[in-house]
C-alpha cells in the first residue's frame, strides 16, 4: 500500500525483480522470502516491504517454480509480458509507468532477449541493483556487449544504483552432466582459459542482501566469484576422481550453427551437425524436459541462451574471466560455495 507523508508525497516501498522466469531471479527470490520467514519468526508482528514479481500471462498457471511463492502473504505478483521474445524492454517499461511509480527498488536481470537499454533513467525508482558479468566489454560478442551497455546507461541515469558483477555459474556445467557421466568426457569449450566458479545460489544471497540493505553496501559495483581458478583439465581430474574412471577434457571447437538456422537449411535439431552449440541445445531441451527428438521442435528454441553461454566460453578461453574477487567475503561475509563438492553431486547419477 502507497503511504502518504506529512507533505503529500507519496512514499514508495516495494522490491521488484524484473525476470523472475531464470535462475538468478528464482534464487534471489528464494533467499529474500527465507530472510523474511526469519524476521517473522523472530517477530511476527513485523513489517515487511512487499515483493513484486513479474509474471507473463501465459505463465500465470503453469509456472511451477514461481506458483510455490503464492504462499507467502508479501509476495505480488505482477501479470506482464516482461519476458515476451520481441518485446521491447521500454515499452514494457512505459505499459508500467504507474506501477514503477511506488517501487523503491528494482532488480534488473538483463536477458537474452534483447531488451532497450537507452532509458533506464526513465525509472521512477529510488535504487536500481543491475545484474552484470564479470567482464563487460564494449564492442565485443552480443553478451558482453549488452552487459555493458546496461552498466554504462545506468551510470549515467543518476539513479542510485549498484552493479552485482558474477563470475562463472558452477551450475552451468549441469548441462554436461550426461557427457561426464556417459561419455566419459567434458567438452564445454574453454580451452585453456580458468574460471573460478560461483554458484547461482550465492549471487541470489548477496543480491537479496542489497535489496533490503540498499544504502547500507556503500560500493556502486560488487564482484562475486569463486575463491580458486580452475582449468579443464583440473576439473576433469577431479571428476576422474569421484566417478572412479577416467574422464578426458576435450574442448569442442565454438562451430556456430546459427547462420543455417536462419536460412532454414537446419529444420529439426537432430539435423544439426555435432558442435557446441547443437550439443547444448540438446542439453537445454533436456532440462526443460522437453524431448530433442522430437521432429515438431525447432532449432532455435533456446538459441539465446545456448549462443550466450558459448559467447560466455568463448571469453573464458580468451583469459577474461580468470578473476578472483574477495567481496563475497568482505563486504557480505559470505563463504562462496565449494565447486568441488558442487562436481562431486554432479558425479551423483
Amino acid at each position: 500500500m502507497l503511504k502518504n507523508s506529512k507533505d503529500n508525497k507519496i512514499e514508495k516501498e516495494g522490491i521488484f525483480i524484473a525476470n523472475t522466469s531464470e535462475r538468478i531471479g528464482l534464487t534471489t527470490l528464494k533467499a529474500l522470502c527465507n530472510e523474511y520467514q526469519k524476521r517473522i519468526d523472530s517477530n511476527p508482528d513485523s513489517i515487511l516491504e512487499p515483493i513484486y514479481i513479474n509474471i507473463r500471462h501465459e505463465e500465470e498457471k503453469n509456472n511451477n517454480n514461481l506458483k510455490r511463492f503464492q504462499k507467502y502473504p508479501f509476495i505480488k505478483f505482477v501479470i506482464t509480458d516482461f519476458q515476451k521474445v520481441n518485446t521491447e524492454f521500454i515499452d514494457v517499461l512505459d505499459s508500467l509507468h504507474l506501477f514503477f511509480k511506488k517501487i523503491s527498488t528494482i532488480f534488473i536481470i538483463p536477458s537474452t532477449n534483447n531488451e532497450k537499454v537507452e532509458e533506464i533513467k526513465l525509472l521512477k525508482v529510488q535504487n536500481v541493483l543491475l545484474f552484470s558479468i564479470l567482464d563487460p566489454v564494449k564492442n565485443k560478442d552480443k553478451m558482453r556487449n549488452q552487459h555493458y551497455l546496461f552498466e554504462e546507461n545506468l551510470k549515467l541515469s543518476q539513479l542510485n544504483y549498484k552493479i552485482l558483477r558474477a563470475g562463472f555459474f558452477m551450475e552451468n556445467l549441469d548441462y554436461y552432466k550426461d557427457e561426464i557421466i556417459y561419455q566419459n568426457n567434458l567438452s564445454i569449450p574453454i580451452g585453456n582459459g580458468e574460471i573460478a566458479p560461483i554458484s547461482i545460489q550465492d549471487i541470489g544471497i548477496v543480491a537479496s542482501k542489497i535489496l533490503l540493505n540498499f544504502d547500507s553496501y556503500t560500493k556502486h559495483i560488487y564482484s562475486i566469484t569463486g575463491n580458486r581458478l580452475y582449468t579443464g583439465p583440473m576439473m576433469v581430474q577431479l571428476l576422474s576422481k569421484y566417478l572412479n574412471k577416467t574422464i578426458t577434457f576435450k574442448p569442442n571447437p565454438l562451430l556456430m550453427d546459427t547462420e543455417d538456422m536462419k536460412e532454414g537449411r537446419i529444420n529439426n535439431v537432430f539435423d544439426m551437425p555435432l558442435t557446441s552449440e547443437s550439443m547444448l541445445h540438446n542439453a537445454w531441451l533436456n532440462k526443460k524436459g522437453i524431448n530433442n527428438r522430437c521432429p515438431c521442435h525447432k532449432p532455435n528454441d533456446g538459441e539465446n541462451e545456448v549462443i550466450s553461454l558459448l559467447e560466455l566460453c568463448q571469453s573464458i578461453a580468451s583469459h577474461n574471466f580468470n578473476k578472483i574477487s574477495n567481496d563475497l567475503q568482505k563486504d557480505f561475509n559470505c563463504t562462496s560455495t565449494n565447486f568441488e563438492d558442487y562436481l562431486l553431486n554432479l558425479c551423483k547419477e
